[in-house]
């Protein structure tokens, strides 16, 4: 076992963090966030093309984000997954909705 004094610690001789932190991915918060909204819309408005298009929105999102958290070796997969699950509940909820009224 290696110690290390505070005079080395602030000269930067040993590292103070040695787990190395995997950034965050930019796309995968965002792409909660409009999945949410996509539910949101689903339940509150009667407007099926907004719905639709929020929700191709979401999917979008979290599928480049999914692919960038892969490759790049990022954080956040489980808010891509999630947002991810939440937007094809929004579009099956959607279709539904289509299947039984009849109107777009």
């Amino acid at each position: 076992m290696v110690r290390s004094t505070i005079a080395e610690r602030s000269r930067g001789a040993v590292p103070s963090d040695p787990v190395v932190k995997k950034p965050w991915n930019k796309l995968a918060i965002p792409a909660f966030f409009v999945s949410m909204v996509a539910v949101a819309i689903g339940f509150f408005t009667t407007s099926t093309i907004t719905v639709i298009g929020v929700v191709v929105l979401a999917m979008v999102l979290s599928g480049l984000s999914l692919h960038q958290i892969r490759w790049r070796e990022e954080r956040g997969k489980g808010f891509a997954l999630i947002a991810l699950v939440l937007a094809v509940i929004a579009a099956l909820v959607t279709a539904m909705i289509i299947a039984v009224s009849g109107a777009l």
